[in-house]
């Protein structure tokens, strides 16, 4: 893809400039309805999940991988809907240590994933 750095697994220019855009997208239909607490939280959920995806990308092709992500993004979905997210946390940095688990999380899962299916 145009805007890789190379073959290896770091994430290049591109990648980041279409997760930042998206993620921004993601909070600001939320702000417009009203739910930005909610909006912050899909667009943090978004991220992690698409640079998980960008980090594995070696693994699109291998259906564990696919349906893996895909109950990923229906669990993030459900708990985004399931609970009243209000953040009152200033500043919402403060909320990156727990977006630093979940990626680690869902990175671990995919590692766990691997080992099972592969």
């Amino acid at each position: 893809m145009p805007g890789d750095s190379g073959g290896g697994k770091a994430i290049g220019k591109l990648w980041t400039f279409a997760i930042g855009g998206i993620a921004l997208i993601i909070l600001f239909i939320f702000a417009f309805f009203g739910m930005e607490d909610k909006g912050l939280v899909s667009a943090f959920s978004f991220t992690v999940i698409a640079v998980v995806m960008r980090v594995r990308w070696d693994l699109r092709n291998e259906w564990s991988f696919r349906i893996y992500i895909g109950a990923c993004i229906a669990l993030h979905l459900y708990l985004i809907a399931s609970f009243g997210w209000r953040i009152d946390v200033k500043p919402t940095i403060l909320l990156a240590p727990i977006v630093v688990v979940d990626f680690i999380a869902v990175l671990a899962g995919v590692f766990l994933v691997e080992r099972l299916f592969n």
